[in-house]
C-alpha cells in the first residue's frame, strides 16, 4: 500500500512538472530527432497487443481465443460475440479489433483495458454515423479514432492529477486537423459544470492558443454522458439543454441519433477550421 501511494504521489508531481512542456509533434518527427532517443525507443517498442487473463476452466473460450489469435496473426480480421466477450472491427479505428467484455459472472481481464458498455456503444454509434456520412460530411475529409491507453501509457493532461480521455478523434481536411478528446463519462456524481473533466473543454483551448501555436491544428474536448439529462438538469438554472452544449456535454442515450452531429458539426467549432460551410 505504501509503495502504491509513493508511486501515485510521484506520478502526480511528474505530470504537474511536465504539463507546461507538452508539445504537439508527429511520430515521424520524434523518430527523426536525435535528441528524442528515449521517446523514439518508447514508440518503437509500443505494441497494441491484447493479453487476456481468465479462469483455466473456461475451456471453450480459451479455444475460441486461440483460433481468433491465429486468424489475426494471419491478417484475417474477425468478429466474435460469445461468453460475454465481443470483438468487432471499425475501419476508422487505428487498430483492430476492439474488444468489449460485458459485466457478469465470467471474469476476464483484458490488457489494454477492454471497452465498457458505454465506450462500446459510442464506437458503434460513430461507426453508423461514418457510414451515413460517407458521401456527405465526410466526403472530403478523413476521420480516425484511437482508444487512448491507460495511466502511464496513454496521452494525458494534467487536470486534478491527470486526465486520460478515453478516445482521441481526428478529422483531417487538406492540411487542417481538428483533434477531439472524447470521454464517455457518467455525470451523476460529478461536481456540476465545475467538474475538471467538463472544464477541460476550456483548458484545451488554452493549450491550443498558448502552446500549440499552429493555425492548422485545433483542439476540442467533449464529455459524452451515459447519464440521462433529466438526472442532472438541476445543474442548469433554466434546465436549458443549450447550457450543456455550451459546456461541451452531450447525452448518448437521450439523443442516440444526434449526439455525434452535435459534437462534430453542431458545436460551432467545425466552422473555425473550414469543416462546415459558413
Amino acid at each position: 500500500m505504501v509503495l502504491k501511494y509513493i508511486r501515485k504521489f510521484y506520478d502526480y508531481h511528474r505530470d504537474e512538472h511536465d504539463a507546461p512542456f507538452q508539445k504537439y509533434r508527429t511520430i515521424q518527427e520524434i523518430l527523426d530527432d536525435p535528441g528524442e532517443t528515449y521517446n523514439a525507443q518508447f514508440l518503437r517498442n509500443l505494441r497494441t497487443e491484447y493479453l487476456a487473463t481468465l479462469d483455466k476452466s473456461r475451456d471453450q473460450l480459451i479455444t475460441d481465443l486461440g483460433v481468433i489469435k491465429a486468424k489475426l496473426e494471419g491478417g484475417e480480421l474477425t468478429e466474435y460475440n460469445a461468453y460475454n466477450v465481443e470483438l468487432f472491427n471499425f475501419s476508422n479505428h487505428l487498430y483492430q479489433p476492439l474488444i468489449h467484455v460485458a459485466e457478469g459472472e465470467l471474469k476476464v481481464s483484458i490488457k489494454p483495458a477492454a471497452l465498457n458498455k458505454h465506450e462500446k456503444q459510442f464506437c458503434h454509434d460513430l461507426k453508423a454515423w461514418c457510414d451515413r456520412e460517407a458521401n456527405g460530411f465526410l466526403a472530403d475529409k478523413e476521420l480516425y479514432l484511437l482508444r487512448n491507453q491507460s495511466r502511464g501509457k496513454g496521452i494525458s493532461f494534467f487536470a486534478e492529477g491527470g486526465f486520460y480521455p478515453d478516445f482521441i478523434l481526428w478529422i483531417i481536411k487538406g492540411g487542417e486537423q481538428h483533434i477531439y478528446f472524447l470521454d464517455p463519462h457518467g455525470l451523476r456524481h460529478a461536481r456540476a459544470f465545475q467538474d475538471a473533466k467538463i472544464r477541460f473543454h476550456q483548458t484545451i483551448k488554452e493549450i491550443e492558443q498558448e502552446r500549440l501555436s499552429d493555425p492548422q491544428v485545433t483542439l476540442d474536448s467533449w464529455i459524452i454522458s451515459p447519464t440521462h439529462r433529466v438526472d442532472i438538469e438541476h445543474w442548469s438554472d433554466n434546465k436549458d439543454p443549450q447550457d450543456f452544449l455550451d459546456h461541451h456535454v452531450v447525452f448518448m442515450y437521450d439523443e442516440p441519433e444526434g449526439y455525434i452531429d452535435q459534437i462534430l458539426r453542431g458545436g460551432g467549432i467545425a466552422k473555425d477550421v473550414g469543416l462546415l460551410p459558413l
